[in-house]
């Protein structure tokens, strides 16, 4: 965890990326609230191995940072997210939008040197009507100049009358992200109209998302995934399993969930990983499964996940494990099939 945060609250978002070279390469991000109030996107680099580290403003993001054309009319970046690309080219995702306009988009940066100096910003989707807004964005990067961006984009009704729908959607680059072909093409499926949070890893190219289920009449959430082996024009979709978010799971402070006595706001959204060596997959979430009345009513207690690795089939073969579960603090341990639980502290 790369805590870049001074009080509590989401002031600030980080994350962090590997480049794996002789020089121990580290890149972070975080965008900061400062400046203006409101947020501009940082880069956090280090060449030693993380004991030292440097920050850079990515330029010409918003207002603020001397946008040009579009990005005069964006004061606020968020939500952002760095990759490398196995030749070593940084790639700086963000969300951009006003706080007094209907004006949203996604846009990437590119460094060619660690994240020492960024390009100017790429828009890769703007919208300013109010009817649809673009959130929660990622981006992966592939080999020879191939880099992915997904977000969800959502469907706010004409001129922002009311919630329809959030999709994932999608752009992909073969140009370092240069230019961009299919813009918001559909990744969620319609039987998944209503998502949030996702994250995208090119192998095979697979998107991880929270969604509403169709299983329960959108009443619970799952995790999803998706996979496409052509480029993001067609994808097999599979719920993964439950996830125990609904509104009775965590105290609620000024409509949204948040942990007690915080003003954190809380989600279950995936952290995905792609294992080239082997194609095994491995997703990460969080929920409060187990906590008071937590999931009554709709919940499948006792259920966890087991993902296998048959990639290259194009089978995803995801096993919902039911029964035995132990939960110690707030690490829960599922059996596999065949297997008995050998944790300290279960019964």
């Amino acid at each position: 965890m790369h805590y870049c945060a001074k009080r509590n609250d989401d002031r600030r978002e980080p994350d962090e990326s590997k480049q794996s070279d002789r020089r121990l390469q580290r890149l972070s991000r975080c965008c900061d609230f400062d400046g203006l109030n409101d947020g501009t996107g940082w880069a956090y680099y280090s060449f030693a191995g993380r004991q030292t580290w440097h920050n850079v403003q990515l330029p010409e993001l918003t207002a603020e940072t001397l946008g040009k054309g579009t990005f005069k009319r964006v004061d606020s970046a968020g939500d952002p997210v760095v990759t490398f690309s196995p030749d070593g080219v940084a790639y700086y995702a963000n969300i951009v939008f006003s706080r007094d306009t209907p004006a949203s988009g996604v846009a990437v940066s590119t460094s060619l040197d660690g994240g020492q100096t960024w390009s100017a910003p790429n828009l890769v989707t703007y919208n300013d009507a109010g009817n649809f807004f673009s959130d929660k964005e990622w981006i992966a990067a592939g080999a020879n100049g191939k880099v992915v961006v997904k977000w969800t984009r959502f469907n706010q009704g004409p001129h922002g009358a009311g919630y329809l729908s959030s999709p994932i959607v999608g752009a992909i680059s073969n140009d370092y992200g240069q230019t961009r072909n299919r813009r918001g093409f559909p990744i969620s499926d319609n039987a998944h109209p209503f998502n949030q949070g996702s994250q995208v890893q090119f192998a095979t190219l697979y998107v991880a998302y929270e969604g509403s289920s169709p299983t329960t009449g959108y009443a619970t959430d799952a995790m999803v995934l998706a996979r496409s082996a052509d480029d993001g024009r067609s994808f097999t979709t599979v719920e993964l399993a439950r996830v125990y978010d609904d509104f009775d799971c965590y105290p609620i402070y000024a409509g949204r969930q948040t942990l007690t006595d915080m003003h954190f706001r809380l989600n279950s959204y995936p952290a995905m990983s792609v294992d080239p060596s082997t194609g095994a997959i491995a997703i990460a979430w969080s929920d409060n499964q187990g906590s008071g009345n937590c999931g009554t009513g709709q919940a499948r207690n006792g259920t966890g996940v087991v993902l296998g690795n048959d990639i290259e089939s194009g089978q995803i073969d995801a096993r919902h494990v039911a029964g035995d579960r132990c939960c110690t603090g707030r690490t829960c341990h599922y059996n596999h099939p065949g297997q008995s639980l050998s944790v300290s502290g279960c019964k």
